[in-house]
């Protein structure tokens, strides 16, 4: 409890901190929900996790639906949580599924990297799911 305790203010992300701002954008970090790829989860129901586990709200700055939809998560200068070494310099995207992500978040996911890349410059795209990645070639 109190490595992730401190990992969270580290973040500023407790509640009794609240938010703060990234200083620079130089990457892109994609995860994905790790839930059945059949499951049409929502942005709200994880963001209701997040808050469950003690972060200010839902860690990413996007949401993927399964049919494509992006929904905005935290503003795009917030710090967000969870986005591999780099939580105070990237934007992260979070897809909805675990794998055999669908036509529809792939094209979504590709036209929202195009226009960060476009409002931020040439970024680094990491992810954690080599299926992503795949996608992304």
């Amino acid at each position: 409890k109190k490595k992730k305790r401190k990992q969270y203010l580290r973040s500023g992300l407790m509640r009794n901190v609240g938010l703060r701002t990234r200083k620079e954008t130089n990457s892109i970090f994609i995860d994905h929900t790790n839930t059945p790829s059949n499951l049409d989860i929502t942005k709200h129901q994880v963001e209701m996790q997040h808050r469950k586990e003690g972060v200010l709200g839902y860690k990413y700055h996007y949401f993927i639906t399964l049919d494509g939809k992006v929904e905005k998560g935290r503003a795009d200068d917030a710090i967000g949580f969870g986005l591999g070494l780099h939580n105070d310099e990237a934007i992260g995207i979070q897809l909805a599924g675990s794998t055999n992500f669908t036509y529809h978040q792939i094209s979504s996911l590709k036209n929202l990297i195009k226009t960060l890349q476009q409002k931020y410059g040439k970024l680094i795209i990491e992810t954690s799911s080599k299926d992503i990645e795949q996608e992304l070639k």
